[in-house]
């Protein structure tokens, strides 16, 4: 959900407090925690198991075909801060990424087999929209061909 506090509000977090953060560990088994949009490309985005960095669920890339795009995206209203999540990728090296945006510029990009890795990213106080999208080139499958995001932190 779309969370906005007044600065200095009763219950209105304080910036430099990560406790104040927003948590997405994608625990309920499905999307329902934030209001995320995973219909973007080819084929949409799914909760697994069988892959996590922490607890019993993280989110998994569509299975895409030679040329198919796969996009989750989360539009959030931020205090300044850090955002940060784990990647894992299963990929073509050099070929078929996860590709992360803010706000529709390029911040990072992950092929190759990758275990689970801590990223941050400085964002600034407001409105942004995060996307995560795994796209596959023109032809060759390596690994499981996908990407896995979890215990993501919005300021």
């Amino acid at each position: 959900p779309l969370l906005t506090w007044q600065a200095g509000a009763p219950g209105a977090p304080d910036a430099s407090d990560a406790s104040d953060a927003a948590v997405e560990d994608f625990e309920t088994g499905d999307f329902s925690a934030f209001d995320w949009q995973r219909w973007g490309g080819d084929v949409p985005w799914s909760i697994t198991s069988s892959q996590v960095h922490g607890g019993s669920y993280s989110a998994q890339a569509g299975d895409v075909g030679d040329d198919e795009t796969s996009t989750l995206r989360l539009t959030y209203d931020c205090a300044a801060g850090q955002v940060s999540f784990f990647v894992k990728t299963s990929s073509e090296r050099g070929f078929d990424y996860l590709i992360f945006h803010v706000d529709g510029q390029e911040r990072d990009r992950w092929s190759g087999e990758q275990e689970w890795v801590q990223v941050s990213y400085t964002v600034s106080a407001g409105t942004h929209t995060f996307e995560w999208s795994y796209e596959k080139d023109g032809s060759v499958a390596n690994g499981s061909d996908t990407a896995w995001l979890d215990d993501i932190t919005l300021p």
